[in-house]
């Protein structure tokens, strides 16, 4: 008899989408910019733009894993700062969840084509004036698997919008970096048969 076979598993694929050292535009102007910020239309030319993470902090020693490549304003009038960037997805969007791996203080909400699909610390409700919890401990990483509205994920150009909050005004601290995976099952196909043995 020739004897061939083999059972169909899932295979992991794995696409960097965002890194740590992504570009990113950002608003801290302290102003209360509404839901339009996040979508793909909204116009952030005016914005100022700089690689991540980007921050403030006066500690000594500095607590975080990753130092500030693009530094901040830390003032107690800004209680929200708003931070847009592009990824591009070549890929189907069939079976891919995304995960993003966050270094935040305070806390954020995060948009993906003007939709929210996560957070950390995020309250159930909330507005640009309102704080989010602390950290227990700073420099902690989070991560968060994306779970909400994935259906406005497209192929190609895709837009990432991100809101961090403080826990209170006279907060000393700000901190934002994201990398962001794709993450897909697939089944594994077999492309060649093995070689029959005979009895």
């Amino acid at each position: 008899a020739i004897v061939f076979g083999g059972n169909t598993t899932p295979a992991q694929v794995i696409t960097p989408l965002i890194e740590f050292s992504n570009v990113w535009k950002y608003d801290q102007s302290g102003n209360d910019l509404g839901t339009n910020w996040s979508t793909n239309d909204f116009d952030d030319s005016a914005w100022a733009s700089g690689q991540g993470p980007l921050g403030f902090e006066e500690s000594i020693p500095y607590p975080y894993p990753l130092a500030i490549k693009t530094p901040l304003i830390n003032s107690s009038t800004i209680t929200t700062y708003y931070f847009r960037t592009t990824f591009e997805l070549t890929s189907p969007t069939n079976n891919l969840e995304l995960i993003a791996t966050n270094l935040v203080d305070d806390g954020c909400a995060i948009y993906l084509n003007g939709f929210r699909v996560g957070g950390v610390r995020t309250p159930a409700t909330f507005n640009a004036a309102t704080y989010f919890p602390g950290l227990q401990t700073d420099g902690q990483i989070d991560v968060v698997r994306f779970t909400n509205h994935l259906a406005a994920l497209r192929t190609g150009v895709n837009t990432l919008a991100v809101e961090v909050h403080q826990s209170f005004a006279a907060s000393s601290d700000v901190m934002f970096g994201m990398r962001l995976i794709g993450y897909q099952q697939q089944p594994l196909v077999i492309t060649r048969q093995p070689l029959g043995t005979r009895a």
